[in-house]
């Protein structure tokens, strides 16, 4: 597997950056009087906004297209769901599970890290009562 950095989607942001030095925040507001709109979104009460980023509909289409070209939603998905995603050490990165409320099973090794998790949590609750 090529390298990202090697990847034509990669050279095209590459492309992109170098227009960054010639943005003006202000004029792209002044371009596009939706800008805020077109460059939000809203989730679950929270609200992205950038907007003011240097982020044009060239460099947004171009890191969308480096998103899948790479597989990136498929990666996410394996990273989420416990699949070995760590080559070097052959193991899953479990780190994501840690910061889920997730009800669901993730079951690595026949364990169900889920619970292991609740549990430590509990655990890590007690303790830090006895110090109140």
């Amino acid at each position: 597997m090529p390298l990202i950095s090697d990847t034509p989607h990669w050279q095209q942001l590459k492309i992109e950056s170098q227009q960054y030095e010639k943005r003006n925040l202000q004029q792209l507001f002044k371009c596009d009087p939706h800008r805020f709109s077109n460059y939000s979104l809203e989730l679950d009460n929270i609200l992205f906004d950038y907007s003011k980023n240097h982020l044009t509909e060239s460099s947004l289409s171009a890191l969308l297209r480096l998103a899948d070209a790479t597989d990136l939603e498929n990666h996410i998905d394996a990273l989420f769901s416990g699949a070995t995603v760590n080559a070097s050490e052959n193991r899953p990165a479990l780190h994501t599970a840690l910061r889920q409320n997730d009800p669901q099973p993730l079951i690595i090794e026949g364990v169900n890290l889920r619970e292991e998790i609740l549990h430590a949590r509990q655990q890590m609750a007690t303790a830090g009562l006895r110090f109140v």
